[in-house]
């Protein structure tokens, strides 16, 4: 099939503008974020940045919904335990030399609910990155590739990690996106409660 049959214009359009704004900002902020996450002190002010941001973000979700029904303070509650209960769990990420031989599933999944950010109000990527314990691993990989290519060396093991989330990001971009777009089409003031319940539910993390 030719580009044009998938996509239109407007939203090949739309989606070259989009993804080139992320990669340049990758490229130039993540060597920053990487030094902010290994450092006691501005690594706190960072995630509580990043709690004010969620705080901010919970506030715009309830605005969006105009009359709170039953059912609707029913999923509420029931994403902030779910995401309680998720959250609440010992995530380890793997390190760069477990990731340098096989493939990553939780990296994949990370990178497939990260994706959908961009169709849920309210929500990053990075913050749900942050929640799944993946996001230190990714920026300290995506600086560690950056230096590396400066210096005309290429990092195996942190292109395995990107690698990863980059095959978790079309996954979720083909699928996941998909269902998300049809729940916000069909049922979008549940979908709205859940996922403002999900991010109440992980304000801990």
């Amino acid at each position: 099939f030719r580009i044009h049959t998938i996509f239109s214009s407007q939203t090949t359009k739309f989606l070259g503008f989009l993804l080139s704004g992320i990669f340049l900002s990758l490229i130039l902020l993540a060597p920053i974020f990487d030094r902010i996450l290994n450092h006691e002190v501005y690594r706190t002010y960072l995630y509580s940045s990043f709690l004010g941001l969620v705080g901010a973000s919970i506030v715009l979700s309830f605005k969006q919904i105009e009359k709170w029904h039953l059912h609707l303070k029913i999923a509420l509650l029931i994403g902030g335990i779910i995401a309680f209960m998720l959250t609440s769990i010992e995530i380890k990420p793997l390190n760069s030399e477990m990731l340098s031989s096989f493939i990553d599933p939780w990296l994949i999944f990370s990178g497939s609910l990260a994706v959908c950010a961009l169709l849920l109000p309210g929500i990053s990527g990075s913050y749900l990155l942050t929640i799944l314990g993946s996001y230190p691993i990714v920026i300290s990989a995506l600086a560690d590739l950056i230096q590396s290519a400066k210096k005309g060396v290429f990092d195996t093991s942190s292109f395995v990690i990107l690698a990863n989330l980059s095959v978790g990001i079309l996954f979720g971009a083909i699928l996941f996106s998909r269902l998300v777009l049809w729940l916000l089409n069909h049922y979008r003031n549940l979908t709205i409660s859940l996922m403002t319940g999900f991010m109440i539910g992980a304000l801990p993390t």
